[in-house]
Parts: C-alpha cells; structure tokens; sequence
C-alpha cells in the first residue's frame, strides 16, 4: 500500500513521508498479523457506491467490540501509546487499545508542532487502518473555540471578541482558517463553534461564547460552522457545535450548574442557535452539555436530546457528551450508582458518542450480549459515527501531508487574519475630548503600565503559539523612533502568575511586592507624556469552573486584585490615561469610568493583540467594534442583558437603572447619524414581508465603521415579548461625509413567538421597528401585522 506514491485531491505523499512516518512508530515488528478484509468484494470499501450502503455494509460485518470501539474515544495525552523516551508514537504500547479501532482521539498536537503531529496522525491512523481486521479510520478530534489547542497553532481573539466585531463574513474567515490548520496536522472533528447564549456574565464561560443575543449568536454560529465543514459535498472538517442547551443559563453563573429556566426561555432564547445548526447547517455534530433541567441532567433529557433534536428537527448528525458528561450522570448529578447505569441513560437517551474516552460506554457490550438494550440501538448511533467518516472521504484519504502542516500552521496568512480579528473586534468605550488617536510625529514618551502589558493572555483552549506580540511590543514597534517607550508592570493580580491550566489561583493583595510595583509605576508615569494602562483580568481567574479545586466562575465582576488602587495612583500624577482592557468576561468599571477619559475593551484578543492595540491607539485603524454583551454597573445589578419582559427592570433604590454599556454599544472615532427609518409598506398579512431602509451618513472626519443594528418590539401580544429583540445587522464603511442606505427584510415570521400552548404564531398587531448604532440610541418606524 505505501510502495510508491498514493495520489489524492491533487495531494503527492511520497514513500519517503511514509518512511519518516515509520520512524515515529515504534515497535512494528510486535504486530501481529489480523484477518483483513476483502478490498474489492465489500462496498464500504469502494468509494462507488452510496454513502448510506456502505454504512449499511461496514455495520453488517462489525462485531458489537468493534462498534462499541467505535462509539468510544481514547485521549492522547494521558500517554497510553507515547514512548517516555522518544515522545513517538509506540505501537507495543498502543495496540491493546486499538485492538478494535477507535470512534476518535482526542488532543494528539497539545505538545508537539505541526509537522509532528501530522507525523503522529499519520503513524496513529496507519497501523489502524493496516492492523485491525476492517481497517476503519480514525477520526482525530480537538477544540477549535478561537484556534486549534496545540502547539504552535495560530491563536485568534476568543469568541465574545469575535462576536464584538459583528462581521459574520470575518467571523467565518477565522474559523475556515482554524479548520484548514487543524485539517492539516491530521484533525477532523473540530469541538466548536459555541452556540452558548451567555446571560450571566459571572460565568466563567462568558468568554468562549458569542454573547447575550440569540439572534446574535446564530448567526455568527452559522458562518462558522459553514466554513469549518467547507461547501461540500465531501466535509472539509466536521464541526461539533456545544454546548446543548441551556448551558449558559446556569445558577448564580456556575459552570455546570442548574438552569432554572422555562421551556419557554429554552425555547425562545437558548435553543435557537442548534435549532439552526441542525436544520440548515447541517452541523456534524452536537455536544450536550453537562448542565441540568428542571432536575434532569442533559445526558438523560429524553425530551430536549431525542424529542426535540432528534423527531422536532429531524437531525440525523452525531449527538456526543461533554469530556466526562455521561460519567457525570453518576459521580456528579447522582442519578445513577455506577458508570453502568450512567451508560443505559446516555444512550437511552440518544447520546451516539463519549468523550472523551469510553469510561462508561464500554459497559455497552455486556448489555448487548445481555439482551438488556437492543443491538439497533447501537447501530444506528455507529451508522451516523460512520457515515460522518464517510463524508469526509477518510477511507479513501485518511492521511495527511507532513509537510503541508509544517508551512500551514502559524504561517503569516493566518496570522493577517488573526490581526484582522484583533483589529475588528477592540471596542471603544469611552473618548472624552478626543483623548485617542495620540498622534504619533508629536509623542515624545509614553508609558506602557499593568499586569497585562507584557503578556499575551489566550485563554483557555490554547497551547504555545508560534507567535504572540503583547501590548508592550505592539506600540515599540509603532512609534517613532525618537519616542520613549517606559514600561512599569504596576501590579501582579494572582500569586502564581497567568495560566488556564493552573487549578489554584489566590488573589495578590496590597503586600510589599504590590506597593513596590505600584510606586515603580507612578515614577514611570511621571516621566511620561501619557499613560496607557493595560488592565483586566488573567486566565487563571476568568475560566469554567471545573471542580471545587478549579474555579473560574467570579462573584465579584470588579477589577480584581489591586488594580482600583494602581488606577488611582496614576491618576494622581496628573498625566492623560488611556485604559486599555484584555478580559474574558465583563468587567464593572465604574471609578474607571468615572476618572479616565479613554477606555477600549480588547478581550483576549489573541496572538496579534499588541499590533492591533498600536494600530487603534495611533489612529492607523479606527475602532468600530460593538458589546455582545452589555457591561454592568455592578455585580448586584445582575441580570443586564438588554431584552428583557416590560415589567422586569422597575429598578433599585439608590442606584440608577440600566448597564453602565448597553449591548450593541461602541464608540469610533468619527460619528454616524441615522435618519429615521421608512417601511415600503405600513402594513403585512401575517405571512407577508416587509423591507426597511435606513439612511446612516458618516458626519465625521474620518473614514470608519458602524454596526447598523435592526430591533423590533411587539406593543400588544397575548405573551409578555421582550422590550426589544434584535432582528438584524449590517457592518458598512463609511468614508467622511459619505451617506449610505441600509436595507433589511423582515418575514412576518420574524415577529412571531410561542403562544401559551407553546404553538409558534404569528399575531396581529402593531409592532415597533428600531434603528440605530446600539441597543440604546434608536430611531423608530411603526408596522401593523394585519
């Protein structure tokens, strides 16, 4: 088979990849022979044939070891088949585990480059497929959330910085080019996108999420999973959208809580986003969430999982647990004693696959042999695993290009995108007086001061990037060459320093080591003609809480540590401030707000981070980055999101009602005005269509962009509606003066909702149409439905 040269879409591998792909297996000569199969008398093996009757045929001859193998995963990094010398791939060491194949394996390129971890694809995948006795492909999986988590991969801005660029065009752009990284070292199940709806900002999984909007969130959820599977018919990666449902409504905002919502809410704010996925985008894949509902865990919600997924939206893609979600049936929601039981509820309820390895659904066996679950059930959870590596073209190609990998990940094409996204996705909050742009030919110093300044922080689901350029070489390399850049570190935030993978994280204080950073910041503010402070948080404190040993889930959306006080130490030296955040979830930024006349959000924005910061900071780009999510006043004000029922929001005694940010807002350096919007007609039946125009023209000096954002209320309904839902948006670049008409269309259907039969209607009434450039600042226009 490897003999020679193997031609495929256009792709050589030479036998010389081959020969160095043996050189990372080790231990050949203690594999045994196994009885193979006929290449020319079965059809799964003839690529001629129908996809559905080589499924048909592979599942006649597979014994229910080998299906379960099949619906099974193993997770590479706990070193089952690595040699402890060499870090290669051992088959002595392997080959008890893939005696029957595998469904998948998770996380094979976590510590090594690209080139080797195709290098270790390619030797995985060829002893599977030449030494178990149907030779089926593995797939190799891994998290795709805002880059592919391996070494040296490209590391883009995490999703709610995605979202904060509004651009579903360059939102796609960023995950075709994850998935042509990750597809080159050899990946072909891609966990993402996250189609979560995150409401609660205390949320350790915030900013792994597209935001608070529904709306918002499946449309950006669809141009991502568009582009990771490519347009067809063969998939160019299979995308896994996670996490179903509710996952983000938890309790007080613990991960993995209880969601005390109606089937209402689920329905209407929650469920939209896969509703989508499954129906249109034909998503490969969905992750159920390790959440709860009304008491009953989603890996054994029969109505959300199976009624819904499965008969309500006629999805016939893969249903998978979270990593360890089907175990977590018994060790954590206890309602089950053992892995056993956990097993017949998961697959009773339809999940097809467990990751990230087969801890429980290994029990499967002993049931089928027992006669206690059918063996159809188990078919046709393999059928869907199957066909999936069949669309893919993985029994005809199942391997990679070494050395394609080697000039593919982290090459300088995907960094422009990753500095498109950054560039895009900063967020201008606040610009009294014109503090930003500094103007570069007169700045004679600048001071760069925080804890963030000279770090790239990326967030959970990331290794080491080839690349990173923090804030602090981001505006060296910017300035002129005559300018001083001073750099203080103004204060640490937590003891051990930054990193997601560390399970403890304790708050720095106001110590020695604090007083000392700060009163070195304040002499660096003194010598400088303006401050930038680099501010936020770090991904040991702003993370999915795992265990009661590793949280990220926050009480307190404040800045933490003694980052207020460094803040008012700078201002007492009296210099221009400009604050400059890198989070993951919101931040309240009152005394901020109140004191410092320029603040810009950034999220973790990824590897390019520091060029994208100069490039707004000295006006070589104007920010047009708008909130996903709207920023509290403080903690005890939750919840914010801005689409809440008429009777909702009465307010609190002393404090004044609304965000500090609304959702949808963001500031520019030039300014927009909107003229009030016009309807082609006053008046649709209840299945018409309507068209909406909106004239924005760019009143400013400077070229820039601008987020024109569509909101409809319902004045009267039989059903409480939300004051306002977002309904459409448009991303146009205007030059100075420059005037442009935005249209948007409306289907009667978009102004429907469920009624108290839980029946989708649409009704008859007056309805409100809003434009405007956030969620705050509309212009209205009235549509009746007759």
């Amino acid at each position: 088979m490897f003999g020679g040269k193997i031609l495929f879409k256009g792709l050589i591998i030479s036998s010389f990849i081959f020969s160095t792909v043996n050189n990372f297996a080790e231990g050949n000569k203690d594999i045994k022979e196994v009885t193979k199969v006929n290449d020319d008398s079965h059809k799964y093996k003839n690529a001629k044939f129908p996809v559905d009757e080589r499924v048909h045929d592979l599942l006649s001859r597979m014994t229910i070891e080998e299906k379960i193998a099949q619906m099974t995963g193993l997770y590479s990094q706990k070193n089952k088949w690595f040699d402890p010398k060499t870090g290669n791939f051992s088959i002595k060491l392997a080959k008890d585990f893939l005696k029957d194949g595998a469904g998948h394996i998770y996380g094979i390129g976590e510590t090594k480059g690209g080139k080797e971890s195709a290098l270790i694809a390619n030797a995985i995948q060829k002893y599977v497929v030449e030494n178990t006795r149907l030779g089926i492909p593995v797939f190799f999986s891994d998290d795709i959330l805002h880059g592919h988590k391996a070494k040296d991969a490209t590391i883009f801005p995490i999703p709610i910085a995605l979202a904060s660029t509004w651009n579903d065009e360059l939102v796609g752009e960023v995950y075709k080019t994850i998935a042509l990284e990750a597809k080159s070292r050899g990946i072909h199940v891609g966990f993402g996108p996250n189609l979560d709806v995150a409401r609660d900002p205390r949320w350790g999984g915030v900013g792994y999420t597209f935001g608070e909007d529904s709306y918002l969130v499946s449309k950006l959820g669809m141009a991502a999973i568009r582009e990771i599977q490519g347009p067809g018919p063969q998939l160019r990666m299979a995308a896994f959208a996670m996490h179903y449902g509710a996952n983000g409504a938890s309790e007080g905002g613990n991960n993995m809580g209880f969601a005390d919502i109606s089937d209402r809410t689920f329905r209407e704010v929650y469920l939209p986003p896969f509703k989508l996925a499954a129906k249109e985008a034909k998503v490969s894949g969905i992750i159920v969430a390790n959440n709860e509902i009304s008491g009953i865990p989603m890996h054994n919600h029969k109505v959300w999982v199976n009624d819904v997924l499965r008969k309500e939206f006629n999805y016939d893609g893969i249903i998978t647990s979270d990593l360890n979600g089907i175990a977590n049936l018994s060790d954590y929601h206890s309602i089950t004693p053992d892995h056993y039981g956990a097993a017949k509820l998961a697959i009773n309820t339809g999940i097809d696959l467990e990751l990230p390895e087969g801890i429980c659904y290994d029990h499967l066996i002993k049931m089928v042999k027992s006669k206690e679950i059918p063996e159809t059930l188990i078919n046709k959870a393999v059928g869907r695993i199957l066909k999936a590596k069949f669309m893919m073209g993985l029994f005809e190609n199942p391997y990679v290009d070494p050395e394609n990998a080697g000039q593919t990940v982290g090459c300088q094409n995907n960094r422009y995108v990753a500095l498109k996204a950054a560039q895009e996705s900063l967020i201008l909050l606040k610009n009294d007086n014109n503090t930003l742009p500094l103007v570069r030919r007169t700045l004679k110093s600048i001071a760069v001061i925080g804890p963030n300044a000279n770090k790239v922080i990326s967030g959970e689901h990331t290794e080491k990037s080839l690349n990173h350029v923090s804030v602090l070489d981001g505006i060296k390399s910017k300035v002129l060459k005559e300018t001083t850049v001073n750099y203080a570190e103004g204060c640490k935030i937590t003891k051990e320093g930054f990193g997601w993978k560390s399970d403890t994280a304790k708050l720095m204080g106001m110590d020695s080591i604090n007083k000392k950073l700060i009163a070195e910041a304040v002499q660096t503010a003194e010598k400088s003609e303006v401050v930038l402070l680099v501010l936020g948080s770090n991904d040991q404190i702003n993370r999915l809480s795992k265990s009661p040993n590793h949280l990220g889930d926050k009480a307190d959306l404040d800045l933490p540590g003694v980052q207020n006080e460094l803040v008012k130490a700078i201002i007492s030296t009296g210099k221009p401030i400009i604050v400059y955040l890198t989070n993951s979830n919101p931040l309240t930024l009152n005394y901020i707000h109140n004191k410092v006349p320029a603040i810009l959000e950034g999220w973790y924005a990824g590897q390019e981070k520091g060029t994208a910061v100069a490039d707004i900071i000295f006006g070589d780009i104007n920010p047009g980055g708008k909130l996903p999510i709207s920023i509290p006043k403080n903690s005890n004000q939750l919840p914010s999101y801005y689409n809440y029922k008429p009777n909702a929001r009465l307010g609190y005694s002393f404090e004044s009602n609304g965000p500090l940010y609304p959702f949808g807002f963001g500031l520019s350096y030039t300014t927009f005005n909107y003229e009030t919007p016009i309807i082609n007609k006053p008046k649709i039946k209840s299945d018409g269509k309507v068209t909406l125009s909106v004239k924005v023209t760019n009143t400013g000096k400077v070229k820039g962009d601008e987020v024109v954002q569509l909101y409809i209320r319902d004045e009267q309904s039989s059903i409480t509606r939300p004051i306002k839902e977002l309904k459409g948006f448009k991303k146009v670049t205007l030059m100075p003066l420059e005037s442009r008409t935005v249209d948007f269309e409306l289907d009667a259907k978009d102004f429907g909702f469920y009624d108290s039969n839980m029946s989708f209607i649409v009704e008859k009434g007056k309805f409100t149409l809003m434009c405007g450039g956030n969620s705050v600042d509309l212009k209205t226009v009235q549509l009746e439905i007759e």
